[in-house]
């Protein structure tokens, strides 16, 4: 089953490459969790219509391949928590990494956290995203590296807040 839903995506894009307009493909979460090493399975939310063309699922050209099931990609999660070591200075949370398959930065103070797609020499709070503070029983704001359509941020990653000793989390795969 593997083999044939990855020959039907790879048969679609490239039939879709040598059509007229570009594909449609969007990748939706199924609903299960992340956790355990695993992430979650996903659908392809697309067809083909009757010369091989991408169409959302629901188009009328639509007549094969909607809803198709991709197998879960396995990927060990690696931990990364932290502090901010100094007030308003970025500093790395995680390298750059051509390799990640995804990641997630939980602010776990009760302070703002700045995050940047950067090393720190580059980053400037102009720049950062800025996570909402949690409270003392509640993580604050959360920042997903899933750009969309499998597009993974892979810059460096740097942190920092307007309070020393501000935690974070980041998790990556």
């Amino acid at each position: 089953m593997t083999r044939l839903a990855l020959a039907a995506v790879a048969a679609l894009l490239s039939a879709s490459a040598q059509a007229a307009e570009p594909p449609i493909l969007d990748l939706y979460y199924s609903g299960a969790s992340v956790g355990a090493g695993r992430l979650v399975p996903t659908t392809i939310e697309m067809g083909l219509d009757a010369v091989g063309r991408a169409y959302p699922c629901g188009s009328s050209s639509v007549v094969f391949g909607c809803g198709m099931n991709v197998p879960p990609l396995n990927a060990a999660s690696n931990l990364v928590p932290g502090t901010v070591a100094a007030a308003n200075t970025f500093q790395l949370a995680i390298a750059a990494n051509a390799s990640r398959r995804g990641c997630l930065v939980v602010n776990k103070s009760q302070a703002p956290l700045m995050v940047a797609l950067t090393v720190p020499a580059s980053a400037t709070p102009a720049a950062a995203i800025m996570l909402s503070p949690g409270t003392a029983t509640t993580d604050g704001g959360k920042m997903s590296c899933a750009v969309g359509s499998g597009v993974v941020v892979s810059d460096a990653i740097s942190v920092t807040s307007t309070t020393a000793g501000a935690a974070f989390l980041v998790i990556w795969q």
